[in-house]
Order: C-alpha cells, then sequence, then structure tokens
C-alpha cells in the first residue's frame, strides 16, 4: 500500500495583490491542489488568510494560528504554499516557526521556488530571499506611514473604520446620522449610571446592538471630543469635554466599585491554554446579582499556536479537582515514599470547606505547585488537561 504523506497548503493574499498580481484565493488553491496531486501528498485541509498583508505578524494570521496547531497536533507532515513571501516575509518570524516544525519533524515546499535547506549554500540563499522580501515589506510600511504622515496633517481620514456617529465626505470625517445618538447614549450613561442599562437603551430606541465591551469602548472613545492621533481638532467634536471627563470619571468609578478581593484568582498562574500554551487571565463578570469567575485565553483570535475562544469556570475548576485530589495523592504515594504535597494535602485537607477565598487560595497555590515540581519540576503546569 503506497504511503501518502499528509500536507496541509497555505494561502495568504492581501487585497493589493489580489487586485494588482492575480494572487487570489483560488489561483493559489487551484495550484497548490495540482502539485499536491503531482506529488502524491494527501491534503488534509487548505488554511486560506485573506486579505492578510505580509506585514503582519504570522500569529496574528487566523489560518496560520490554525495550522501551527494541527502542525502540534501531529495532523500535518508538509506545508505548501506557492512562494516564500506568502509564508513569511521576516527573518526572526521564520526561525521562530522552523524551530516548531523542525520539533514536530514538519516540512514545507513552494510550488514556484526551489529551496534546499540541508546545505549551506541553500540555507545562504533562504537568508537573502527572507532579507530581500522583509526589507521590501519594511520599504512599503515606511512609505505607508509617510502617507499616514501627511493625511493626518490635512486632518484626512486615514482609515474607513470610524466610531459609531461618523462618516467620511471628501476624505474628511464628519458627523453623519448617528451623531444625536452618540450625544444621547453619553447623557443616558451619566443619569443611568448603568452600562447595561445604556446598552439596553440603545438598542431598544435605536435598534442599535452593542456587547457589553463595545459598550465601554464606545464611551471610553476620545475621537468623540474631536481629538485623534494627537490633534484635539482632528474631527468634529460629538460631545463636550466636560461631558466625556464625567463619563470617564463615573466608569472608573464603577470599575473600582467593582474589584473585589477576588482579584486573587484561585489559580493565578497555575492555569496554562491547550492551544497556544499561555497562561489563563482571570476575569471576574456580574450579572444581576450574581458574579461569576472565569478563566481564559489572553491571546487574540489567531493566536501564534491557535485560533480558539477558550474559557474555564472557577467554580467549576474547584469543583472537579476537589473530587481528583484524592486519586492524585494515592498516584503519588504509589509512586513515591511521601512527597510533600502528600503531607500537606493530609494536613489541612479536611479544613477547606471552612476557609474563606483568601486562603483558599493560599491551599491551591501551595498544593498544586508541590504536586507539580514533585512530578515535573515545573510549577506552572496546564491544569485543564489534568482534570
Amino acid at each position: 500500500m503506497t504511503y501518502h504523506k499528509k500536507a496541509a497548503l497555505y494561502i495568504r493574499v492581501s487585497h493589493e495583490e489580489q487586485a494588482m498580481k492575480g494572487y487570489s484565493l483560488q489561483a493559489q488553491e487551484n495550484r497548490l491542489r495540482a502539485y499536491a496531486a503531482f506529488k502524491g501528498y494527501e491534503v488534509v485541509d487548505v488554511y486560506k488568510d485573506e486579505g492578510v498583508s505580509a506585514r503582519h505578524r504570522p500569529g496574528h494570521r487566523r489560518e496560520f494560528a490554525r495550522m501551527m496547531h494541527d502542525v502540534t497536533a501531529g495532523r500535518i507532515e508538509i506545508i505548501v504554499f506557492i512562494k516564500l513571501d506568502r509564508w513569511f516575509r521576516n527573518v526572526s518570524d521564520y526561525y521562530s516557526y522552523q524551530a516548531i516544525l523542525d520539533a514536530h519533524h514538519v516540512e514545507w515546499e513552494t510550488t514556484e521556488e526551489d529551496y534546499n535547506t540541508s546545505t549551506a549554500q541553500g540555507r545562504l540563499y533562504l537568508n537573502i530571499k527572507l532579507s530581500i522580501a522583509q526589507n521590501e515589506s519594511d520599504t512599503t510600511a515606511e512609505r505607508i506611514r509617510f502617507v499616514f504622515a501627511d493625511k493626518i496633517k490635512r486632518r484626512e481620514a486615514i482609515s474607513g473604520k470610524l466610531p459609531l456617529g461618523y462618516a467620511i465626505e471628501n476624505k474628511r470625517i464628519v458627523p453623519n446620522q448617528h451623531a444625536a445618538v452618540v450625544r444621547d447614549i453619553f447623557h443616558h450613561y451619566l443619569a443611568v449610571k448603568s452600562i447595561r442599562a445604556t446598552m439596553h437603551y440603545l438598542y431598544n430606541r435605536y435598534h442599535i446592538k452593542r456587547t457589553y465591551p463595545a459598550m465601554v469602548k464606545l464611551l471610553r472613545n476620545e475621537k468623540y471630543t474631536g481629538l485623534a492621533y494627537g490633534d484635539p481638532q482632528y474631527l468634529p467634536p460629538l460631545i463636550s469635554q466636560e461631558t466625556f471627563f464625567a463619563v470617564q470619571h463615573l466608569l472608573e468609578e464603577q470599575r473600582r466599585y467593582h474589584q473585589t478581593p477576588h482579584r486573587l484568582y484561585l489559580f493565578t498562574g497555575l492555569l496554562h491554554c491547550p492551544h497556544c500554551g499561555k497562561r489563563l487571565v482571570g476575569l471576574t463578570r456580574h450579572y444581576k446579582t450574581r458574579q461569576y469567575i472565569y478563566y481564559h485565553c489572553p491571546s487574540p483570535t489567531g493566536s501564534p499556536i491557535a485560533s480558539h475562544s477558550f474559557r474555564l469556570k472557577e467554580a467549576e475548576l474547584e469543583e472537579k479537582l476537589l473530587i481528583a485530589l484524592p486519586c492524585v495523592m494515592e498516584r503519588l504515594t504509589k509512586r513515591d515514599s511521601i512527597s510533600s504535597a502528600f503531607t500537606f494535602y493530609l494536613s489541612c485537607h479536611h479544613l477547606y470547606p471552612h476557609w474563606h477565598y483568601t486562603e483558599r487560595r493560599h491551599y491551591w497555590q501551595t498544593l498544586l505547585r508541590s504536586i507539580y515540581f514533585d512530578e515535573v519540576g515545573d510549577p506552572v503546569i496546564t491544569l485543564c488537561e489534568e482534570v
């Protein structure tokens, strides 16, 4: 039976390249599929980063991150793309991710160029190509910065992405039909002193939906006072400075009010994301009269290893750990004589139900670090895979 290498087809195209050079997603995919069929590869998946410039770091490309997750999961043996500049335009980025590929024995090939990294001459050629690509990208970035600086000086719009209440006319940012809505929202928030109530008001009266974080971002947007890029008159103000700073003061007061001792989360520093390996971050959310505590991955969607949205409830994790601990301790005693973790567990675990939050936090920090220091010599562990 003939063995077929498991291949990933990677495609990246920016809007400019698609329009000017014909590097459309479909054209690249057709070429890559034909190449894979010729080489006898089994196509595992096609990873398409559309509208992504070469200046985007690889970890911020959604599909690239998903592909790297599949690499670490052992689903891929070779990656195929049309040219090196689809892959990287930065020498340091290349070697950072090449180390991951090497660790998982994953190769790569291009359909339009020939590289041989097994020889010193081949590696030199690769470095030269990467350096040229990086220089081209840096030169383009400098040109864009110059154009943007000139636009900012003339107070012209440099992006079509604008806050609610603004539009672009003749290259300038001007108020649109939602300008009055923005003014109303700021004054309504000052009146009701509630972000959620303001969210509902915005939706019920104007049929504009905003999430809680988006509502906070709107209320904190200093552009509504006319300030942008250091210019206090860059765009027409929709609210006064007094109103804006009154809202900021109220937001800060509410932020401090909702800060509780739960800022010291039970498992701070102990949890890793199972996708990208970063430490999970504690997050507190209030709904009506209840408080909910989560741990979530701080990486943006399209992290260096995975494209994901990972979250753990603290209460559920605590419950699972309490159930799992006796089995873990039994395993420790079978393997070792008496470990420090086992001694600590026996001395105080029966008191756990009577402890306050800070005492429970100290217990988990001490116990779990002891367990995993005894086992693997690393006090920072991925608990979500253990429970």
